[in-house]
């Protein structure tokens, strides 16, 4: 298991600040009752009311004119109940 960086840092501040709990890079082989070890490992599994739902937290790279980059997004899919997550400033 890696230290966070940054920006899961800032993550995993919302999710305590909000009552969610959660797991940094756990074995979700065996969290997940998974038969084979996914070939993904996101950074986050999150519970709250009853559901789960995985997260991966990217840190945004500022290009030199000072504008982030757009990044990519991939989804993982998990076999669970859904799960709302509000992001509020």
């Amino acid at each position: 298991m890696s230290q966070p960086n940054p920006a899961e840092q800032r993550f995993t501040a919302y999710l305590d600040d909000h009552g969610y709990r959660w797991q940094h890079e756990p074995d979700y082989q065996i969290e997940l009752g998974l038969a084979e070890r996914p070939e993904t490992k996101p950074d986050f599994l999150v519970e709250c009311h009853g559901g789960r739902a995985v997260a991966e937290v990217r840190q945004l790279r500022v290009a030199r004119t000072g504008v982030p980059r757009p990044l990519r997004l991939r989804r993982t899919l998990v076999e669970s109940a859904p799960v709302s997550l509000s992001f509020r400033s």
